[in-house]
């Protein structure tokens, strides 16, 4: 710590209460003005203490100053607070009346740069850095977070928990923080993501692909229900396991090296309102959905009718009432939710189920010319 002191006298008239003006310039260890620093005096007279008398907070250059009426000599002390730190304590300093004081202070701040590096090369993209001292320390109080993978940050010295995030946390550790340790490098890890594609049991599931996304793009896939994708920066990642007809997708925090589980549903729970163009539920009515399979339940006393475990693609949805058809249309399912049906008495009039008998017929004809090119491959190959 430094101290520099300069003094001038001030001539007054006699009817002039007397007052002294102190001038501060405040400075780091390393040379750099500290703004936002905030120093107060206090003295006493006889014994009576007096103060604290505080300053103004220090501009841009590290500058501040304060007049104050003082009739007599005194010996003072000065304390300078930076981020609610103490950063100068107790200095001692005799002020005078009508006088002007200037004093250049060298505080227990410095100027701390920090880079968080890419391993590939260059900075690490969308890379923050959080800098909070240790608690039950002198900077226990003092956080700072920066948005940039690069930059600098005037700091109390101390001991601080220094971690970096893209997304999520990938390095933590406690260091000094003081004249001879103020630069912060920091290069990324690649990490290595394994994975395992398991049912709703957690047993062994089959998948036909997996695929790995950041940001909304497919980064790499893999055609096996279990593996690793590897050499991977810190970041918040998508997986998606396809199979039978079923999907999932998990987000995954990198930070570390890790291992997860993609559960593979067995089916998709999907509901069906049925109300009429009123919006009163239809109670009892037979739902029946017909795809590669058929499935049918009723409705209850909220007109509701509940599927389990339909896999994905698209079905004929039917509604009866008494055994006879009252509605129908097309529906493609690929997750799990609530659809609203609406049978009005304007469906009987033929139009919907005409299109329905349509639909349906098509859906025949297909599954017809599926089982013939199916029946003709066997032939084939048994000759």
């Amino acid at each position: 710590m430094v101290v520099l002191m300069y003094a001038g006298v001030v001539q007054v008239h006699a009817a002039i209460t007397p007052q002294t003006t102190v001038k501060l310039k405040v400075t780091s260890l390393d040379g750099y003005p500290v703004a936002k620093a905030y120093a107060d005096i206090e003295y006493m007279i006889g014994n009576k203490s007096i103060g604290p008398i505080n300053f103004p907070a220090t501009d841009a250059r590290g500058q501040t100053n304060i007049t104050f009426p003082l009739n007599q000599s005194i010996n003072a002390d000065l304390n300078v607070t930076f981020m609610s730190t103490i950063v100068l304590e107790n200095y001692h300093m005799q002020l005078t009346p009508n006088t002007t004081l200037g004093f250049n202070l060298t505080v227990n701040v410095v100027n701390v740069t920090y880079e968080i590096m890419n391993p590939r090369g260059g900075l690490l993209s969308s890379a923050t850095i959080s800098i909070n001292g240790v608690q039950s320390t002198n900077v226990s109080s003092v956080s700072v977070n920066e948005n940039n993978p690069k930059g600098s940050v005037l700091l109390p010295t101390g001991i601080y928990t220094v971690s970096a995030y893209r997304g999520p946390l990938f390095y933590h550790a406690n260091l000094t923080i003081n004249l001879n340790h103020k630069t912060l490098n920091i290069t990324a890890p690649l990490l290595t993501l394994k994975y395992v594609v398991v049912g709703v049991n957690h047993e062994p599931a089959q998948a036909q692909a997996v695929d790995l996304l950041y940001a909304g793009s497919i980064l790499n896939s893999s055609s096996t229900p279990s593996g690793s994708f590897t050499e991977l920066l810190p970041g918040y990642y998508q997986m998606v396991a396809f199979g039978n007809g079923l999907t999932n997708s998990i987000t995954v925090a990198v930070g570390f090296n890790v291992s997860v589980e993609v559960v593979l549903p067995t089916g998709y729970y999907v509901s069906f309102k049925i109300s009429d163009e009123f919006g009163s539920p239809l109670v009892g009515y037979n739902v029946t959905l017909v795809g590669s399979k058929s499935y049918s339940n009723i409705t209850d006393s909220e007109g509701v009718a509940t599927f389990n475990g339909l896999p994905q693609g698209e079905y004929i949805v039917e509604v009866y009432s008494h055994n006879q058809l009252e509605f129908a249309t097309t529906t493609y399912i690929d997750s799990s939710g609530t659809q609203q049906l609406v049978v009005s008495s304007a469906t009987t009039n033929g139009s919907t189920l005409s299109t329905y008998v349509l639909v349906r017929l098509a859906f025949g004809v297909v599954l017809i010319i599926l089982a013939a090119l199916i029946l003709l491959t066997a032939k084939t190959k048994s000759k």
